[in-house]
């Protein structure tokens, strides 16, 4: 029943003009960056900030580390 009304881009008339884009970045972008580089938290003791407004935000730095060819995820 929640399916029926989950629209985060619109419909119709109303749909978001990023919407392409933004299918686009998730489905090609995100697995690139996963696979070729890896993430590790600055501080990862610390809590994750979160601010919660109209969209929830979290903030946290991180380090980022280009994998070298042929290395196993």
């Amino acid at each position: 029943m929640m399916d029926h009304y989950y629209m985060p881009f619109g419909l119709g008339s109303r749909t978001c003009i990023g919407k392409n884009i933004s299918l686009l970045e998730i489905s090609k972008l995100v697995p690139v960056l996963v696979k070729g580089f890896d993430f590790e938290l600055v501080n990862p003791d610390q809590p994750l900030k979160i601010k919660n407004r109209f969209l929830v935000k979290q903030s946290f730095k991180c380090r980022i580390y280009k994998r070298r060819v042929g290395e196993k995820l």
